[in-house]
């Protein structure tokens, strides 16, 4: 009876769970099932959720090997990524939430003007083997350079070099072409602003005017299976409602999808999380004048300024002015406190008799504050949820996201 026993138990059926531990039926899933579908399977149970997210992060979710296309050293290369504030965009960042289906020949790396940008594309030269092109442009308005860079090891692959004056991900916000485009990688998460257009459901708003740089950008997408059926017009929709997307949004909020990054040998930044995920922004119609309608259709954009304090260490942005209100007279209150721990000697030339006056407290360029400067960057979560929390209780919502954000490793 007792063989007979282990008999039945050996010829048991494999149960879901235990399928996922054979590769042949692992990699058959891969072939079938896109993010989206494996954000579904992560509902089944805890079990199968486990599996699956240790499985992606193996293999598909593992940054570490998409990068190992374009760099010897990815662990390397991200910790230069969060030391210089740099941020992955593009094609790139794209793939990998298609789970690295296309090969990318292109990644696009964004990194603040200055020392972070030379000391950036030094590393990538001697460190990682990369040439600069000829080809190079600049934007005399902007001060954003654009470089390439080329490797004999890696032939056909191009690591184009992004040079912000600002923040990376003001530049990626305020100069996308589509919303599926608006996907990026820090050194320790990787982020999809509209993951429910891209991710799931794989379509895309225009953000630009049509012109031949809009070309350019929807023939690169084509070579990662997005199509002109992809795009979405919002009034010629027959659902306009479910196509709903405008209202003020922020990096990190509730209709993003964040996925963590596993961060072994790969050194921490200095610049926390929140300086990019507290950068907000606004989505917005744009309805063009009639006489421009044969060449440039009606857009949705993306609308954002700079938030700049003294009592800030970074920049931010932001898309929605009573958020701006509601932060600037917290942040001109913080430095005037800040102006008063200083000796009147050592406060900035432009007051009067060294007094600050609280309804004027902006700095002059030379002015380098103190060691001692208590600069309220920590404040930002707080004061954000303060003012959401204030924002819900005086309208419907109007604009604010309904699906949860999900951290899936």
């Amino acid at each position: 009876m007792a063989s007979e026993g282990n008999s039945w138990r050996q010829s048991k059926p494999a149960n879901l769970l235990s399928l996922l531990t054979y590769y042949p039926v692992w990699g058959t899933l891969l072939s079938y099932l896109c993010l989206a579908d494996f954000l579904v399977l992560f509902q089944v149970s805890k079990g199968i959720r486990r599996k699956l997210k240790d499985n992606l992060g193996r293999k598909c979710l593992n940054i570490d090997i998409l990068l190992s296309n374009f760099v010897t050293h990815p662990d390397i290369f991200r910790s230069q990524l969060g030391k210089h504030d740099a941020l992955i965009s593009g094609g790139f960042a794209l793939n990998f939430f298609e789970l690295s289906r296309w090969t990318v020949l292109n990644m696009d790396v964004f990194v603040p003007s200055g020392v972070h940008a030379t000391e950036f594309t030094d590393y990538i030269c001697k460190h990682e083997g990369y040439k600069a092109s000829e080809e190079y442009s600049q934007e005399a308005e902007t001060g954003r350079g654009h470089f390439n860079f080329n490797s004999g090891k890696r032939p056909g692959k191009t690591l184009r070099v992004t040079v912000t004056d600002g923040p990376p991900i003001q530049t990626i916000l305020d100069s996308s072409y589509t919303t599926a485009s608006i996907n990026f990688i820090t050194w320790n998460k990787a982020y999809s602003i509209f993951p429910i257009q891209t991710v799931i459901h794989h379509k895309l708003y225009a953000l630009k005017p049509m012109d031949e740089d809009f070309g350019s950008v929807l023939n690169e997408l084509s070579n990662q299976g997005w199509t002109t059926r992809d795009i979405i017009w919002p009034e010629l929709a027959a659902d306009a409602q479910s196509h709903e997307i405008s209202g003020y949004r922020r990096v990190g909020d509730q209709s993003t999808l964040v996925i963590l990054l596993h961060t072994y040998n790969v050194q921490k930044a200095s610049t926390p999380d929140s300086v990019t995920e507290y950068a907000q922004f606004e989505v917005s119609t744009n309805s063009v004048p009639p006489f421009f309608e044969q060449d440039r259709l009606p857009n949705t954009q993306i609308q954002l300024q700079r938030l700049v304090s003294p009592a800030l260490r970074y920049e931010y942005t932001f898309g929605k002015s009573s958020w701006h209100d509601f932060v600037s007279k917290r942040l001109q209150r913080w430095a005037w406190v800040e102006l008063y721990k200083l000796e009147p000697g050592k406060r900035p030339l432009q007051f009067t008799d060294g007094i600050p006056h609280y309804f004027n407290i902006s700095f002059l360029q030379d002015f380098q504050t103190p060691e001692t400067w208590d600069y309220a960057d920590d404040q930002i979560p707080a004061w954000y949820l303060e003012w959401e929390q204030i924002t819900i209780d005086r309208s419907d919502r109007k604009g604010r996201s309904r699906h949860q954000g999900r951290h899936i490793l």
